[in-house]
């Protein structure tokens, strides 16, 4: 997200190659042009000194009347130069006539002939001196051991009566190669001493700008986190908000649907008691308003224990008592409990056994009685024709016992499966329901099977039938003996 330090880094890096690049230019810039100036100065000097002597020389000839013809050459002392000379660092000292002709050199081999070098400028007295640079010089050398040297000339104007004649000019040539090398090399060493507090310069920087981008990276990635924990409450509020609205949505289709419960078998109730009362009711009347009244109770009866079991599995005081129980007098028992309702809608009742099965099993009996007895009223319940079919099966390698509960009714659509196992829920909710009961008998058992260490499936098919598994451990006591 933050590339901070590496952009950082690439225009500090830049920044410190650029400041040794300019820092070494200033530098060798400022030391030539220090040494070429002081250079210039002392030739400037010399030339001074020796037009000084020329004058003083010609004076005392003129005293002494030993003036020759030409008036500079008059002046030259030789032997008197030459001393004057000799401490100096000049590579070449020469002196020219207004026509050009050396008539002094440091060379001897160069004193008669002409040089052509001579500024206009000098001659004709515009300028009080002259002074340049020569890159690649080559100096008129019968040895030519001055070839190819930065070489700095200069040339001052000569006027021995000081009435602003010109009589000659003075050249004096310096080679600044040494000292151009000594500049590199100074030039080098400063760079160098540049680049390494560039370097400690980068460094540093580098780390601190290394610390404010983890710094930012830190406060990125908090800040994404806590985007992500707003979000993950906001889901969860959502999904609670969700849950509390169809929870609150359960409970108002459950009291609306015991209402109906309820109230349709205390009518019932109520209105053979009324019939009991009058005493010209018949023997047989009266014995079916009896049968009448102890249907509605029992069904009653089962609604407020279906409500009651809910909620002590809710607060977690339903208790196990978990005992050897017979395998085959535990379906029996199962068996002639629902098989009245079967007979009642006529419908073919049957168990069946995948052997080979435990003849005991370890569990609560009256909590397994219950679950399948649940899972056999449903299935009785929304078959209209066909068969109920309860399956006992042993998975031995896991201890498992099986109970798988077919029928061949309605079937239960796709999109209300995962919503059947819910408390308060029926698939079908209209006020035209076919089939009574208050929604809690799936929950109930799923409830129950989970506290014995199971769990119950379904699958089904719309118009084909269900079938509902349920799976619990057997216990200890089933490895025992299998039939």
């Amino acid at each position: 997200m933050y590339n901070l330090t590496r952009n950082v880094s690439l225009i500090s890096l830049f920044a410190v190659m650029a400041a040794v690049a300019a820092t070494s230019l200033m530098y060798r810039f400022i030391v030539v042009a220090d040494s070429t100036a002081q250079e210039r100065r002392t030739q400037l000097m010399i030339s001074r000194e020796l037009a000084n002597a020329l004058s003083a020389n010609l004076h005392r000839q003129r005293q002494a009347r030993q003036v020759r013809d030409g008036v500079l050459k008059s002046a030259l002392d030789e032997v008197s130069l030459r001393r004057l000379l000799a401490d100096t660092q000049f590579i070449e000292i020469k002196i020219l006539d207004r026509k050009g002709t050396i008539l002094f050199a440091r060379e001897p081999a160069l004193i008669g002939t002409r040089a052509d070098d001579i500024p206009d400028t000098i001659l004709s007295g515009k300028e009080l001196w002259v002074s340049h640079m020569s890159r690649d010089a080559e100096l008129d050398e019968p040895a030519g051991r001055f070839a190819h040297r930065k070489i700095l000339s200069t040339y001052l104007p000569i006027s021995l009566d000081n009435d602003g004649t010109i009589d000659g000019v003075i050249e004096t040539y310096s080679d600044m190669t040494p000292r151009f090398l000594e500049i590199r090399n100074s030039q080098l060493k400063f760079a160098l001493a540049v680049l390494m507090i560039g370097c400690v310069f980068y460094i540093a920087l580098y780390l601190v700008v290394r610390r404010a981008d983890l710094i930012l990276k830190k406060q990125a990635r908090d800040k994404e986190e806590h985007l992500q924990l707003i979000e993950s409450i906001n889901k969860k509020l959502t999904e609670a908000h969700r849950q509390a609205l169809q929870a609150s949505e359960a409970k108002s289709v459950f009291l609306a649907n015991m209402s109906h419960e309820i109230r349709t078998p205390l009518t019932a109730i109520l209105g053979f008691a009324d019939i009991l009362s009058h005493r010209q009711v018949s023997e047989c009347d009266r014995e079916e308003a009896v049968r009448s009244i102890s249907e509605c109770g029992r069904h009653l009866l089962r609604i407020i224990n279906d409500i009651l079991d809910l909620s002590k599995i809710e607060a977690d005081k339903l208790e196990l008592k978990p005992s050897r129980i017979s395998l085959f007098s535990l379906i029996d028992s199962v068996m002639s409990l629902v098989n009245v309702l079967a007979q009642e809608k006529g419908l073919k009742l049957e168990a069946r056994f995948e052997f080979p099965v435990p003849e005991w099993i370890e569990s609560d009996p009256f909590v397994v009685k219950q679950i399948l007895v649940n899972l056999c009223n449903n299935a009785i319940k929304f078959t209209d024709q066909g068969s109920v079919e309860l399956l006992t099966s042993y998975r031995q390698e896991e201890n498992r016992i099986v109970f798988a509960v077919r029928d061949t009714g309605d079937g239960i659509d796709r999109a209300h499966l995962a919503m059947i196992f819910d408390p308060f829920c029926q698939v079908d909710n209209s006020d035209t329901r076919r089939h009574g009961g208050s929604g809690l008998g799936l929950a109930i058992s799923r409830r129950m099977a989970r506290l014995l260490g199971g769990d119950i499936a379904v699958t089904s098919t719309v118009a084909a039938g269900s079938c509902f598994t349920v799976e619990l451990d057997a216990g200890p006591a089933a490895g025992e003996h299998l039939v």
